[in-house]
């Protein structure tokens, strides 16, 4: 009986010690990485969920009912996201910005150099909204 106690203790603690530590962790959340990780090295990141921060590049939104597409940069590396679900409405479908102007976190899954995006967040959006005149 004790013995079987032991077992379970020592397993329970071994689990705990695995939960904890920082790479096992990151397996259970959505790690956030920057573009240029991500495209430096694909491989590692290839079928797995994760979040990705980048700025929108001026020209390369495209928008079909149910599928938003878009280029996002570090501002040296480049990645493609498909984004399939609700567009958030700070993101700039059918308006002009320039470079590092709209910031957005992307979460979902890389596959074959694309991001496939299921959640859409867009930094900041008060920044580009029209403020009122001041009096």
């Amino acid at each position: 009986m004790k013995l079987k106690r032991f077992v379970w203790a020592a397993v329970l603690v071994i689990f705990v010690a695995v939960a904890l530590s920082t790479s096992a962790t990151e397996e259970f959340l959505n790690p956030s990485k920057e573009v240029g990780e991500v495209v430096q090295n694909q491989t590692a990141w290839e079928g797995r969920q994760f979040q990705v921060f980048g700025y929108v590049v001026p020209g390369s939104v495209s928008f079909e009912p149910g599928v938003l597409n878009f280029t996002i940069t570090d501002g040296t590396h480049e990645l493609r996201v498909v984004h399939y679900g609700e567009v958030p409405s700070a993101f700039p479908l059918g308006r002009n910005f320039t470079d590092q102007e709209v910031g957005v976190m992307a979460i979902g899954t890389l596959r074959g150099g694309t991001f496939y995006s299921e959640k859409l967040l867009v930094k900041c959006p008060s920044k580009y909204e029209a403020s009122a005149p001041q009096e």
